[in-house]
């Protein structure tokens, strides 16, 4: 359902400032990838074609569950999980754990468990999200241009 919505996302202005899905690219094991944020995922995810190209060794899931597919018309199982290296610009870096699925959205999905942690704070009319990790504070423009936001 997640990565279907991703795909159905209406613009409400010209503009498009209150789209609420970011896509943009990230730096994982040195291999440039895209990247989507989606405040209304639940999960942090990560494509089974990532996992594999990169090598990354996938751990069970301790509860396993499903999640719908629209595009597939039935469940998808949650089996396996993944502790994932990312890096934004050279300047921010992190380790995430996502859920491994087959989807073809992007490779990587950054959902409510990441922004929450991160305490991000969404402003819909410059379109921007700010968050902070270890004191420092970030600026998420669309499009995915990463600024450090102690540098203006």
């Amino acid at each position: 359902m997640e990565i279907k919505r991703a795909l159905n996302v209406q613009k409400h202005s010209k503009d498009g400032k209150r789209e609420n899905i970011f896509y943009g690219r990230c730096t994982i094991q040195g291999r440039d990838c895209s990247l989507t944020i989606d405040k209304e995922s639940y999960s942090n995810m990560a494509s089974t074609s990532l996992i594999e190209k990169l090598g990354l060794q996938p751990l069970v899931h301790a509860h396993p569950y499903n999640i719908l597919c629209l595009s597939r018309g039935n469940d998808l199982q949650v089996i396996s999980r993944c502790l994932v290296a990312i890096s934004i610009d050279k300047t921010y870096f992190d380790e995430i754990w996502c859920v491994i699925i087959p989807m073809d959205v992007c490779l990587a999905l950054l959902g409510r468990p990441s922004l929450l942690d991160k305490r991000v704070t969404h402003d819909g009319y410059l379109n921007t999200v700010l968050f902070s990790k270890e004191k420092k504070s970030f600026a998420l423009l669309h499009h995915i241009n990463w600024l450090n936001a102690n540098h203006k």
